[in-house]
């Protein structure tokens, strides 16, 4: 298996649409700094930038006209060439390493760490060569105070303005190109959690199932271009948010939530499957899947092009309540996916103006969590089309596996 999506991005798609949006802003900059808008921008994927989110590890500068400069450290530098293929430009920086290829025989010692301020003095001197006179855009909300008031310093505060509404405006329609991956990611995260419920076994734990998806993730996809697997399960009465795997034992009965998926070449997939250990369902709990499974199918009855969010979130709201959960309240029914660090804006909730766009890829997704009757999460992944949507994947609609 090769690396595809790496080698058929189209840097000059996603350079040419930020530079519209730059336009519109009336931007004469782009300072990039999260590890997700680093990548949008330049399709460099930086290891530590990602694992660590050190705040410029790597910086992207986007001009208002012409190629994306990538600040990266001599470390990845390799890396960011293979990834970038020659469409970007790339300036390097030293860190505390030896590495022959960058032998300087002028240079007798190194520093513990690489300066901190480094790069943000390298972009800070691009971005104002490159902008002129014009405002540069920056990721005020993620940028450390020290390193923002050294730009403020370089380049003027009110010549600063955040532009996380313009990445947002950028990613919420996809390329084809996009969507092909957004619907690779789904498909084979569907294909981990339908090996996974096949696998399950009352005597298990949840690191029993964490194993069985993550290694299953890697037989899929022979580990190419796979970057993460996302693994935020439930097991039984266990309903909250954990990192460490919980050592609960399931038992005859229990309800399971499988929620995640794969990253794959910076494309993150978000499904989630809900079953029963064994065979038997109490009523209560066959109550619960169904009224959520009634919202779910109200929600994809009415979404397509045009289609409000707000709406959309109202009648589900509405239909869940509407068997029997008249308490049953949520923030939102799904969001947008792919490059973004997690759930991505716009979302299916109440207080937005934003409507359905051919497209736009979503999930959408109706959890319920408790510590009396187990947790459940229905959600699938879909597209926008001109028509009306086409589905990545398709939800078990019962809570016996192989049924």
């Amino acid at each position: 298996m090769e690396n595809k999506f790496t080698k058929t991005r189209d840097q000059s798609y996603f350079q040419e649409k930020l530079q519209r949006a730059m336009d519109r802003h009336n931007l004469g900059a782009l300072i990039l700094t999260q590890p997700e808008a680093v990548f949008y921008a330049t399709g460099f994927m930086g290891c530590s930038h990602y694992r660590f989110r050190s705040c410029g590890n790597a910086i992207a500068v986007v001009p208002a006209q012409g190629r994306v400069t990538l600040i990266v450290s001599q470390f990845e530098a390799g890396g960011a060439r293979l990834q970038t293929k020659g469409e970007v430009e790339i300036e390097t920086y030293p860190v505390w390493i030896y590495i022959e290829d960058f032998d300087d025989p002028n240079e007798t010692e190194k520093d513990p760490q690489p300066d901190p301020m480094k790069t943000f003095r390298m972009a800070a001197d691009i971005a104002a060569q490159a902008a002129g006179g014009k405002t540069v855009g920056v990721e005020r909300s993620a940028i450390p105070y020290d390193k923002f008031c050294y730009l403020k310093e370089k380049l003027g505060e009110e010549r600063l303005l955040e532009c996380a509404d313009l990445l947002t405006e950028c990613k919420k329609i996809k390329s084809q190109w996009e969507i092909d991956l957004c619907r690779y990611t789904a498909e084979v995260a569907e294909q981990v959690m339908e090996y996974v419920m096949r696998s399950t076994q009352a005597g298990m734990t949840e690191a029993d199932l964490v194993r069985l998806f993550t290694t299953r993730a890697y037989e899929i996809t022979g580990g190419v271009e796979l970057t993460k697997v996302n693994n935020v399960h439930t097991v039984g009465p266990c309903y909250w948010s954990t990192l460490v795997p919980r050592d609960h034992v399931l038992k005859e009965g229990e309800i399971v939530r499988l929620d995640g998926g794969v990253q794959i070449y910076g494309y993150l997939s978000d499904l989630a499957r809900t079953y029963v250990v064994g065979r038997e369902v109490a009523p209560e709990k066959q109550h619960i899947f169904d009224a959520l499974l009634a919202g779910f199918d109200a929600g994809m009855g009415m979404i397509g092009p045009g289609v409000k969010l707000s709406d959309a979130f109202g009648h589900i709201l509405e239909v869940i309540r509407s068997h029997n959960l008249p308490t049953y309240v949520r923030g939102h029914f799904g969001h947008t996916t792919g490059s973004g660090l997690t759930e991505d804006y716009p979302m299916i909730c109440a207080k937005t103006d934003e409507v359905f766009q051919p497209g736009m890829v979503f999930c959408l997704e109706t959890p319920y969590y408790s510590s009396k009757h187990d947790s459940y999460n229905l959600e699938d992944e879909f597209v926008i089309t001109e028509t009306g949507m086409e589905r990545f994947t398709h939800i078990n609609r019962s809570l016996i596996v192989g049924s």
